[in-house]
Order: structure tokens, then sequence, then C-alpha cells
């Protein structure tokens, strides 16, 4: 089948995309391709399907989002935990409740998570423009934000994790100024990805990819599994 030729070139193409996290794989009538990337990859994926001569009609349906190139260093780390294109089994997956295009003021942002097929642990995070990290899974207490904290724990393959509804033990998190596009990251690994807790459930994005790196670079070292996904979040005020 040219499709499974093509998938098999796309995938060997986007493993070594700087700047990108995408994914996809064969559906009914053709080609679906998603994920996140900069502008670079982004034009440079456009520009290897349009010159793909073995990729039969219908064209391939792109589903992905350009994000500034501030993000790069993001993607650059965690796309080689991704996962191979199209292997759906050993995918952490993530999206928002509704899988909205956008979100305005004052709405929630809840992501949603499965577990791929293995057990292990999970942490997700909000990356923003202005170079700070809240930590959105596991939190620590805060009495005066009336957040109760998550306890850290192992995930069963294929357990799914709701994150965001407001309650009396979190009030989730809303849409604020300034708006544009973030980004939310998560991590599944099979051992703890970190020795303790994080220090706060807002930090400096800096320090915390130097952290995550050693984490995955550990991680590798010992044969654990790991996998990371990526997923933009564009906020308006109307």
């Amino acid at each position: 089948d040219p499709r499974d030729a093509a998938k098999a070139d796309i995938a060997g193409y986007v493993a070594k995309l700087s700047c990108s996290m995408f994914d996809g794989g064969l559906k009914v009538g053709g080609l679906d391709i998603t994920g996140v990337g900069g502008k670079t990859a982004v034009d440079a994926l456009r520009q290897k399907l349009s010159g793909m001569s073995l990729l039969p009609p219908p064209p391939p349906a792109l589903h992905v989002t350009q994000v500034d190139s501030s993000y790069c260093q993001w993607l650059d780390l965690l796309r080689p935990a991704g996962g191979l294109f199209g292997d759906i089994g050993a995918r952490l997956t993530l999206h928002l409740q509704g899988d909205p295009p956008f979100l305005v003021k004052d709405e929630f942002i809840r992501p949603r998570l499965q577990m791929p097929d293995f057990r292990g642990e999970i942490h997700v995070d909000y990356i923003d423009r202005a170079g700070n990290v809240q930590h959105l899974y596991p939190q620590l207490a805060d009495p005066k934000g009336h957040i109760s904290g998550d306890t850290a724990r192992l995930f069963t393959p294929g357990e799914t994790l709701a994150l965001g509804d407001p309650g009396p033990d979190n009030p989730g998190w809303q849409v604020d100024e300034p708006y544009g596009t973030d980004m939310i990251i998560a991590v599944a690994s099979e051992g703890p990805l970190f020795d303790r807790p994080r220090t706060a459930n807002v930090e400096k994005a800096a320090a915390y990819m130097r952290d995550l790196r050693k984490a995955l670079e550990t991680a590798q070292g010992k044969g654990e599994k790991v996998a990371a996904t990526a997923i933009p979040v564009e906020t308006r005020k109307k």
C-alpha cells in the first residue's frame, strides 16, 4: 500500500525535525497528521508532503499548530520520548476537555490524559511565554490558595487523569491575560521522575527544564520507559 510507504517516510522525517512534535497515522480516506511545531518545522512538513510522489490522494489532513520559537527547546527535549509516529499504544495522550480551538477569559483549563501501555508516574506542566512553569500535576498543598495538593502515585496502563475541574480542594485554572498561545507538556515515567517534590507550584522555566533534562537522561540510562507529549493552548480575551 503506497500509504504505508508514505507513513514510514513521514515517520522517519518528523523524528528528526527540530522544534516539533508531530504524530499521525492512516485513517479512512487517507493520512492524518497532528501536533505542534515552530514555523520552520510546520513549513518544512508542508514542503515535505507536497514533494512526496508516492502519496496517493486524498491529500493528508493536517491538524498542526504553530508555536513561538521560545518553545523549541521544550519540543526538542521531549521529542525523543514522544513515541514513534502513529504508535498509539505506547503514547501518552493529552487534550483539553471538549477539544476547544481556543479558551477565553475566565474559562477553565481542563487537561485530560491517558497513561500509555506501562505503569508509572505522570507529571503535567503549563509553560507560558513569560518563562514560567505552572505545575498542574502533581501540586504542592497550598492552604492560602485552597489547594489540597496531590499525593504522587503510580498510574496503571491506560488509566485516565482529569485535571482542572474546580472544587473545594482545587480552584482550578482560569484563563486571564496575557493572552496568546502557551503550551502544556506531560511526561509519563516508569520510575520516579524526580527524587523529591518540586519546591513550589510555579517556578522558572529554565530551572525546571534543566532538572527535567537530567531526569529524562537518568531514566534513559536506567532503561526505564518514558513517554512525553505537548499541546498548544490558545487563550483570548473574548
